[in-house]
């Protein structure tokens, strides 16, 4: 069984452009050993992602581990029913958590962290963010200070096309599985 998802929110699908508009790379490479793990993600935007999808269905609450992908499309598994997200994923968290297989960590909005959707008039509010994690495990790597602080710099455009990547992976995951 599958979703019938012509009836999808018309805001979930506007949400889905917004991210597309914003952060769509495309990249061509094999799936890698690496992935995104507990990137925060600020609760309001969480909220703002829920908000705008809460009415839709899912047949999977882990929707990179769930559905079948064959012939280059996502199918409901066999024997699965689909159901709102309201009844699929207990609160915003859980469904930011979940659904992407724990590649977000919902975080209060006063902890650095990710901003889906912001005015691009006034810089990406993301590279902060970047820096502050770079800086971070610079630190934990050399908590002396010893060694070059001009390499985490130079990492910084790799974490921040990292961090895009990742809201790009969302937009592509978030191909909806098709009708059986």
């Amino acid at each position: 069984m599958a979703c019938n998802w012509a009836d999808e929110e018309p805001s979930c699908k506007s949400l889905i452009t917004d991210l597309k508009l914003q952060f769509m790379t495309q990249v061509n490479r094999k799936i890698g050993k690496e992935r995104f793990y507990e990137v925060p993600l600020c609760s309001s935007d969480c909220a703002a992602w829920w908000d705008a999808c809460k009415d839709d269905y899912a047949c999977t609450p882990n929707w990179p581990r769930g559905f079948v992908f064959r012939s280059g499309k996502n199918y409901c598994p066999t024997g699965s029913k689909c159901v709102t997200f309201e009844e699929m994923y207990a609160d915003p968290a859980d469904f930011c958590s979940k659904v992407w297989d724990h590649s977000w960590k919902v975080v209060p909005d006063n902890t650095p962290c990710i901003r889906m959707w912001f005015n691009a008039s006034g810089g990406n509010p993301n590279r902060k963010v970047a820096e502050y994690y770079r800086d971070r495990i610079d630190t934990e790597k050399n908590p002396d200070g010893a060694g070059g602080s001009a390499a985490p710099s130079s990492q910084l455009p790799v974490l921040l096309t990292s961090l895009t990547a990742l809201a790009a992976a969302v937009y592509s995951l978030a191909r909806l599985p098709s009708r059986s």
